[in-house]
């Protein structure tokens, strides 16, 4: 937790209400709910959390991170919107707080083995923040691309 103190308070805040999970986790957020990159916010409980969208392999995630108890240093990542980056059972860690910290203050990060990814296929990999912009111009890229190859 104490890697990403220092960013906290400078996030966009998400009020997510009186909203609360069947398990009393943070995993109802839902995609356009969350209108910046990096959000933070409280739950009922006084938990603090982060909920980062992202990008990894033309693959967008989205997760939230948050403090399992109002007093504890545990620190958990969960969400059902997308497939989630790192798994977090048992409690984040060192590295995986290393790596949020650095795609919070660089805007990407490469995942290692040693972040506990959710796929394989991740590793070795450069997750960037979620950029509507930017994906929109990818999408249509695509599109132009799959017409031509059609064609010819």
């Amino acid at each position: 937790m104490e890697y990403l103190e220092q960013y906290l308070d400078d996030l966009p805040l998400l009020n997510i209400g009186k909203k609360v999970g069947i398990t009393e986790y943070i995993d109802f957020l839902v995609w356009d709910e969350v209108t910046s990159p990096i959000m933070q916010g409280y739950d009922i409980f006084g938990r603090r959390f982060i909920v980062i969208k992202m990008v990894i392999n033309n693959i967008k995630i989205m997760q939230t991170f948050f403090q399992r108890y109002s007093n504890g240093k545990l620190w958990m990542g969960c969400g059902h919107a997308t497939i989630n980056l790192i798994e977090t059972s048992g409690g984040m860690d060192k590295s995986q707080f290393l790596l949020l910290s650095k795609i919070i203050s660089e805007g990407k990060a490469i995942i290692e083995e040693c972040h506990i990814p959710i796929s394989e296929l991740f590793v070795n990999n450069t997750v960037e923040l979620f950029n509507q912009d930017k994906w929109n111009s990818t999408l249509i890229i695509q599109k132009y691309w799959r017409n031509y190859k059609n064609k010819i």
